[in-house]
């Protein structure tokens, strides 16, 4: 299993252009003068999401090899991660402190299908931003260009969460901001090398608040990838920023002193890094909370570790629940140093119909052509513990690697274990012993 340590990014690209920005008017007159071009667009409110279809064919295929079952280990499990946070007022990362950060009301959803929702849209010397191709389009204008488009939230909120689906055409940085002022925005970018950098923007450039490097966070270009920010103002008594890539179950997180105490707006940024680089987001959720809830979601950490090999448990942590995830009641990763897989995640879930529909989505979004064996190749199966049926299997390539994903009916947890080496030998043989059991 490779680990890249944390490593300092030469920031030519980001500094190199200016502060191009565009975004919507706000209400009032800002004391300093915007920066990118504004379009006047008024909000229109959004409907909220529904979850898909639940699958309507029967599992016909038939059972692969079955995991071995293990005896349930006893003694005390703990979600705490093994990594403490970077120390207050200082930058850094820590690669495995995810917290729920209690942005629970969804502010709204943007599936940009109608171009007066209220994202900003213009071309000024960074490049155009536009809705377009189904969504909204970034164009830098050229190499190390950037820009920045961004949609209100209507009021201030101490604590806010940004996720939405994001499609870089070639190498560069995507990312998400969260600000109270067009002027100061904080959040965090990842480019095809697998470099995550937490940034914060201001009319004097961008500023770089820690960095590092991980394969997990390598987003390829031309492929859809899920991403999410996480942040709380300091009337929560810090700074914090969380960024994620639920597909790959990666997240790291900043936490510091200085910054605003609330936020009422979100963003979408962009940077080129090739001749002809577009970006294109799409289904944006953003959500609002009045307190820093700094721990667990109401649903049972304990219950669902239990579930969790003894051996990984020091290294798992609560983790955000998507929002596709309907019934999801709470959820957990692990970031192994042990056993061959990288991540491993667990999500239990509150009916089999609401973790089937969520497996469903991901035999859609990682579709496989079924070779019957997941220990040489992609495939998706039914599969036995005990001579019993217990669920079904799904082996694929995915972004970075393998993953090998899997629903217990009996437990109603639907488990994920990630390989980013792409050994399906290797996550094979970590499914034996991966649980739930």
């Amino acid at each position: 299993m490779s680990r890249l340590p944390i490593v300092t990014v030469a920031m030519g690209a980001l500094l190199a252009a200016g502060c191009v920005s565009i975004g919507s008017p706000t209400a009032l007159p800002s004391a300093t003068p915007s920066l990118g071009i504004t379009t006047p667009a008024p909000s229109t409110a959004a409907p909220s999401p529904s979850p898909s279809a639940a699958p309507t064919a029967s599992p016909t295929v038939a059972p692969t090899e079955a995991p071995t079952a293990t005896a349930q280990p006893t003694g005390t499990s703990s979600a705490a991660p093994t990594d403490s946070a970077a120390p207050s007022g200082s930058p850094g990362t820590s690669p495995a402190v995810p917290i729920v950060y209690g942005a629970d009301t969804l502010l709204y959803y943007d599936d940009f299908s109608d171009p007066n929702s209220g994202w900003g849209v213009g071309t000024n010397a960074g490049g155009t931003v536009a809705y377009a191709d189904g969504g909204l389009r970034f164009d830098p204008a050229a190499i190390g260009a950037w820009i920045w488009s961004r949609r209100e939230a209507n009021e201030p909120w101490n604590v806010m969460r940004v996720e939405g689906s994001v499609t870089p055409s070639h190498a560069g940085y995507t990312g998400l901001l969260c600000s109270a002022d067009d002027d100061d925005l904080y959040g965090a970018v990842a480019n095809a090398d697998g470099v995550y950098i937490f940034v914060h923007l201001t009319s004097a450039g961008v500023e770089v608040i820690s960095n590092g490097q991980e394969p997990g966070w390598a987003l390829t270009p031309g492929v859809t990838t899920s991403m999410a920010l996480d942040c709380a103002g300091t009337n929560t008594g810090a700074l914090r920023l969380q960024f994620s890539l639920p597909d790959v179950s990666v997240v790291v997180s900043h936490e510091g002193t200085e910054g605003p105490p609330n936020f009422d707006r979100a963003a979408v940024y962009a940077e080129s890094g090739a001749d002809g680089h577009s970006l294109l987001a799409d289904d944006v959720y953003v959500y609002g909370g009045a307190d820093f809830t700094g721990g667990q979601s109401s649903g049972n950490v304990d219950e669902l570790l239990a579930h969790v090999p003894a051996e990984w448990r020091a290294s798992c942590f609560e983790t955000p629940i998507s929002s596709t995830d309907a019934g999801a009641q709470v959820a957990v990763a692990c970031s192994l140093d042990t056993g061959n897989a990288d991540i491993a995640e667990y999500v239990l879930f509150d009916s089999q119909a609401n973790m089937d529909v969520a497996y469903q989505a991901r035999i859609d979004s990682w579709s496989v052509e079924p070779t019957g064996d997941c220990q040489t190749g992609p495939n998706e199966t039914g599969y036995s513990v005990g001579g019993v049926s217990a669920g079904r299997a799904l082996c694929a390539p995915q972004t970075v690697g393998v993953r090998l994903d899997w629903t217990h009916n009996d437990l109603l947890i639907l488990s994920n274990l990630t390989d980013f080496e792409g050994s399906y030998a290797d996550n094979y043989e970590d499914w034996l012993i991966a649980g739930p059991v």
